[in-house]
């Protein structure tokens, strides 16, 4: 009795251990919906759906394209989404359980390419009465987008008259939408404060009335109608948070308080709003407005995490000749490699998959290749021996912001570089302090 329940507990034990290799917390999680218990999101470039408290997720999508921006119907019973599975961004809708996704749209204009899917028919929201999808697309100009109606069973999409709108969200009685006049949400300005701010308006589909809401200078975007209320994303204190603006009295409220991330792509559903913050999901509870993050574990196959040999002739970024002329410098893929003018062997100097190295120098006297590296999460100063022997050797430590391709001293005992702050500095690779020389106004 005593050894099988040894042997139990070992089973038990190794059960444990094989569940928690395979089973952990996945990041990257995108552009997730929520309605009642479930979420849908995209990992991968595939669609996925979990419990609305995290655990297992499950794949409803297989294709080697690109998936994203799934809603769920009013009534849950199905998601509608983009995809390019005939070679540009169109609107798809598929049982919430998954299946056959059924097409919706035909644009076979090309649209403009953002992380591998082409942003023809870009899905915004269904119709409160689940009968129709709104979305957005460039079909008749660009880069402005307008937002189309169309029904769930097919057929001619139609213009709504505004004449450009970017994301959106109906009020309960489907009569008006809260929108973006610009929509920006794939660039990569932060605290932007330029000419295409984004603000929230409201607009009546049966008068064309339109009311402006919010007036920050800069980001207030992705609105979501809720009874009452109109919760955004807005950048007010430094990072994109949630805020929420009642129609009754026109106050405005902060939400949440992410102080090291921004919120991106916020949805709301029946009774919540659920967004991305770091690469994880978090869900808003409407009724409390207590946020909590969610654990989600997606058991992918993770291909891209394995190694790979690549070929990296055609990923160089800059270049240069040893003093000798007898061998090239290179960086190729965030590697810093070397290559012998006709005979001998190509030496990779660096051989950090994870880290980006950039900008590299060979000293004058032949012995050092300086270089920019990001090991540390800023980028700074490195040299190291030529020959691929030795350790790197750090030469800066202040990195505050992006710096520019060092140059070496004659002597090659300095190395002078500027950065985007518009100073010039000169570094002794012996001293490793940094003297600034000048600073433009």
């Amino acid at each position: 009795m005593k050894t099988c329940k040894v042997f139990l507990i070992g089973l038990m034990l190794s059960v444990l251990l094989f569940t928690s290799g395979i089973a952990e917390e996945t990041r990257l999680l995108r552009f997730p919906d929520i309605h009642g218990e479930r979420i849908v999101f995209v990992y991968g470039g595939d669609l996925w759906t979990v419990s609305s408290a995290g655990g297992l997720a499950r794949r409803l999508t297989s294709f080697e394209g690109y998936e994203a921006f799934p809603k769920f119907s009013p009534d849950g019973k199905r998601i509608a989404f983009t995809a390019a599975y005939d070679g540009n961004g169109d609107v798809y809708v598929m049982p919430a359980e998954g299946g056959e996704p059924h097409r919706l749209t035909y644009c076979p204009s090309g649209g403009q390419p953002s992380g591998g899917l082409t942003l023809d028919d870009w899905i915004i929201d269904w119709f409160p009465n689940g009968k129709e999808i709104l979305f957005r697309s460039r079909r008749e100009a660009f880069p402005a987008a307008k937002l189309y109606r169309i029904s769930v069973e097919g057929g001619f999409p139609e213009a709504l008259r505004l004449p450009e709108a970017g994301l959106a969200s109906f009020s309960p009685d489907g009569g008006k939408i809260a929108y973006n006049r610009k929509s920006r949400e794939f660039r990569t300005w932060k605290r932007y404060y330029g000419g295409t701010a984004q603000d929230i308006w409201i607009y009546d589909l049966k008068t064309d009335a339109v009311e402006r809401i919010t007036d920050w200078k800069g980001t207030d975007n992705m609105p979501m109608w809720h009874q009452e209320k109109i919760y955004f994303t807005s950048d007010r204190e430094h990072k994109l948070n949630l805020y929420c603006y009642d129609i009754k009295n026109k106050d405005i409220r902060k939400i949440t308080n992410h102080k090291e991330y921004d919120v991106k792509w916020p949805s709301l559903g029946p009774n919540a709003i659920v967004y991305e913050n770091g690469g994880y999901l978090y869900v808003l509870d409407l009724a409390t407005e207590k946020t909590k993050k969610i654990t989600v574990e997606v058991p992918a196959e993770r291909i891209l995490t394995r190694p790979t040999w690549e070929k990296v002739s055609d990923m160089i970024l800059d270049y240069s000749l040893s003093p000798s002329a007898k061998r090239a410098l290179f960086t190729a893929r965030g590697e810093v490699f070397t290559v012998p003018e006709e005979k001998g062997e190509t030496r990779n100097l660096t051989q950090t998959p994870v880290i980006r190295e950039v900008m590299a120098a060979w000293s004058p006297d032949g012995k050092w290749v300086a270089y920019l590296s990001d090991r540390t999460g800023e980028y700074e100063l490195y040299i190291r021996p030529q020959d691929g022997s030795g350790e790197e050797e750090r030469i800066t430590s202040d990195g505050e912001c992006y710096r520019f391709r060092p140059i070496w001293s004659p002597d090659s005992k300095k190395l002078l570089y500027s950065d985007k702050k518009l100073r010039l500095f000169y570094v002794d690779i012996e001293k490793k302090e940094p003297v600034l020389v000048d600073r433009a106004e």
